[in-house]
């Protein structure tokens, strides 16, 4: 196809996009975060606990563990709140995801952004918003639900300048749910990632484990605390969960007897 060609053909299914109305584009992730709702009741039992913990006068910063690949457990809290509440969970993506075009427009239709000053203004008005600090490194990377954040504190530095709680959330089980094979954990893709930033993962499959979802109490970063001691202290919040809910030699078999048992 001729350089010529290709332009037409983009501008054309960019007029395309265009004309399509915003309110049924909508409609579609929503329905996925439904599907996922019911898709995770039926396969892993999944439950959540500590929804209350997201205050309604507000918004809020939803800070979690990046477990699988797929974080199954942000769409299961996203289903839940637009369920229960009739509200979208909005989100922080990696830049690179939101780059791509269609990616892009998908996203922003949900509140989904890489933009920390629409961010800002999505907490400002009220807005619960998801972010995973570890983002794709560490849902391949971490093992036995290590945090690995990588001295990201740029979620926390957003939560102290619009005033608005952290809320630390873990999946129990979540890493047993989708393993991935040991060549994606390997200093080779580790050196692809450094490189490229591109994610590369293969998940061995989605397996029935029981999944608990549990969301903690509200953190506010005190005035005279700079964002990266804040950050910290989230990252110890959630790391209290883990330890709380996580036993720490589950294997994988004993995580399916507990979706049966």
């Amino acid at each position: 196809m001729s350089s010529s060609r290709s332009c037409t053909v983009s501008r054309g299914l960019g007029d395309r996009w265009d004309q399509v109305n915003p309110a049924d584009l909508v409609k579609g992730p929503l329905e996925c975060y439904r599907r996922s709702w019911r898709f995770l009741h039926f396969a892993s039992g999944i439950e959540l606990h500590g929804f209350e913990n997201l205050p309604e006068d507000q918004g809020a910063f939803v800070v979690v563990f990046h477990g699988p690949v797929i974080p199954t457990d942000i769409l299961f809290l996203a289903a839940n709140v637009n369920l229960k509440k009739g509200r979208l969970l909005r989100g922080c993506v990696d830049r690179n995801l939101h780059s791509v075009r269609f990616f892009k427009r998908s996203l922003e239709l949900l509140g989904w952004n890489s933009d920390q000053e629409e961010v800002k203004k999505s907490l400002r008005d009220g807005n619960w918003t998801c972010v995973a600090p570890g983002g794709a490194y560490e849902s391949m990377f971490s093992k036995n639900y290590k945090v690995e954040w990588q001295s990201r504190c740029g979620f926390a530095r957003v939560a102290k300048e619009t005033g608005v709680p952290i809320v630390p959330m873990f999946t129990a089980n979540i890493q047993h749910s989708m393993p991935l094979y040991e060549f994606n954990k390997s200093e080779t893709v580790k050196k692809w990632y450094a490189a490229t930033r591109i994610p590369l993962s293969i998940p061995m499959a989605y397996f029935p484990v029981k999944l608990r979802t549990y969301l903690g109490k509200p953190l506010y970063c005190e005035p005279d605390e700079e964002p990266e001691s804040f950050a910290l202290r989230c990252k110890k919040a959630i790391e209290d969960l883990r330890d709380e809910h996580q036993p720490p030699q589950q294997t994988f078999w004993s995580a399916v007897r507990e979706r049966f048992s």
